[in-house]
């Protein structure tokens, strides 16, 4: 939940179920963010490094339109979200390897070319075309966003003009 939260992310629902537990986590609803792709993925590398060798961990991440918002009657109601993209997640997750994460093209295409991915045509369960889906594999040409060297990552030379910023000395402006 911590990781989530970090991450700006909002956790709609935790389902148990036969093999273990599903999480439905929400980037940009109710609140949208600019980098709402990135701190998935972010969010998703650090759910990765916290399961263990005897819990199966598989992330599928899917980005478009959808409805959100209360449903239910006046006595029990929830805040969730319904449509393709939802669905292309769960399907994502149910087909990626333990350890790995899946995203749909849409969110390839809102994320930093510096997001190593390798693309994989899949038929998925409830889908009756074939589904570009993309593997993350890394971060290319920035540092590892887990070493604590950054927690950023972009383009090199915006990220080199941000840490030349950082460094800007104020007690020699009198600030």
């Amino acid at each position: 939940f911590q990781t989530v939260t970090r991450h700006e992310g909002t956790i709609a629902r935790l389902d148990p179920c036969g093999s273990g537990h599903k999480l439905l986590v929400l980037f940009g609803a109710p609140v949208q963010h600019i980098d709402d792709p990135l701190q998935s993925i972010q969010a998703a590398r650090e759910l990765l490094a916290l399961s263990s060798p005897s819990v199966s961990t598989r992330i599928g991440l899917a980005s478009g339109p959808l409805f959100c918002g209360e449903v239910g009657a006046d006595w029990r109601r929830e805040y969730t979200v319904m449509g393709d993209p939802v669905n292309l997640a769960a399907r994502l997750m149910a087909s990626a390897a333990s350890g790995s994460i899946l995203f749909d093209t849409r969110m390839r295409e809102r994320l930093s070319p510096n997001i190593g991915s390798v693309p994989h045509t899949m038929h998925l369960k409830g889908i009756d075309h074939a589904t570009v889906a993309h593997e993350f594999d890394g971060l290319r040409g920035v540092s590892d966003i887990s070493s604590g060297d950054s927690p950023l990552i972009g383009y090199g030379s915006e990220l080199s003009q941000l840490r030349d910023f950082c460094k800007f000395d104020y007690a020699q402006r009198g600030r």
